[in-house]
């Protein structure tokens, strides 16, 4: 899955929790849409979170984290390009290893102080983050 929306409880349910994610950003500092964005502009890691779906946003076991390199990114559309890429090649080496799973200790967090929920970016945010970006101010 990645970026479809909120999915319904009852197919989770249905799916006992095993629907697999690519996030775009890190989990739990960062949660919900624009994800590398944000991480960018907090001042986070540039990487992706690999993790299971639960009820809540972003908030499901994580299976593991890969990093990617936005020093070259000059636009969000870069910088989105750059996590989804990663995101893809995790995910892959996430299913390609994917016996690992059933023997590794997931993380799970949902701290309040470790934890932003974070919402869709306005046009001046996302005129901000492109002037940023161009200018190579990371």
């Amino acid at each position: 899955y990645g970026g479809g929306g909120i999915l319904k409880k009852d197919l989770l349910k249905e799916n006992k929790n095993k629907i697999i994610n690519i996030h775009l950003g890190p989990i739990p500092q960062i949660r919900g849409v624009n994800a590398a964005e944000w991480s960018l502009l907090l001042n986070q890691s540039s990487k992706v979170t690999i993790h299971f779906i639960d009820e809540g946003i972003d908030t499901g076991p994580i299976i593991n984290y890969f990093n990617y390199d936005r020093k070259k990114c000059k636009s969000i559309q870069d910088l989105r390009d750059a996590a989804l890429i990663a995101g893809i090649k995790g995910l892959l080496d996430t299913l390609k290893n994917k016996n690992k799973l059933k023997n590794k200790l997931f993380i799970k967090s949902k701290s309040e102080f470790e934890s932003r929920q974070c919402f869709s970016m306005t046009p001046v945010i996302k005129k901000y983050l492109n002037t940023k970006l161009s200018r190579n101010l990371k």
